[in-house]
Order: C-alpha cells, then structure tokens, then sequence
C-alpha cells in the first residue's frame, strides 16, 4: 500500500525501497497518533525488526533495510551488538 501511495501514479516494482521516515508518515495520520506512536518508539521497533535478521512473511518476501546517502531520511538505531546502524529505506524483497 506504501509503495503504491507514494508511487503518485507511477508503476513500480512490488520490492520498490520505500523510505522509513514515509512509512512512519503513512502509518501515523494524525497528530495524535504521532503523539502516541514517536519516532523513537518506530526506531526501537525498526531496531527490533533488524536485529531479527531474516524476517520473513507469510507470503514468502524478505524484510531487508537499506541505507542510502541522503542523512536527512535515516534512522539511527543500535543492532544487537550495540552498533550504530542507519536505516534509510525498507524494502520487501522475493
């Protein structure tokens, strides 16, 4: 739904990289919910997600993070050796 809301018409692949911070956007509307759902809260579930390593879903694609250049986009987290990691985009790959 992600990839398709932010395609803005354009067809894109079904494992398009999405940007973390816009999945953040999509996933709280509202003011509120930005209040009970923080950025840091998104990163220590995003950390979570990470250090799982391979997550798969029921579908069969694979979970996999990027990171790009653009600083402006990246979330800082620590992987489970307590090591900085930026995370700019998720991408659900086959």
């Amino acid at each position: 739904m992600a990839i398709m809301k932010l395609s803005r018409k354009k067809h894109c692949a079904e494992d398009s990289p999405v940007y973390a911070l816009d999945l953040y956007d999509l996933l709280t509307p509202m003011k509120r919910s930005k209040r009970e759902y923080t950025k840091i809260d998104y990163a220590y579930d995003l950390a979570r997600l990470y250090s799982a390593g391979n997550t798969e879903l029921e579908d069969g694609r694979k979970l996999r993070f990027d990171s790009i250049r653009d600083n402006k986009k990246t979330i800082r987290i620590l992987d489970s050796n307590n090591t900085e990691q930026f995370i700019s985009t998720v991408r659900f790959c086959k």
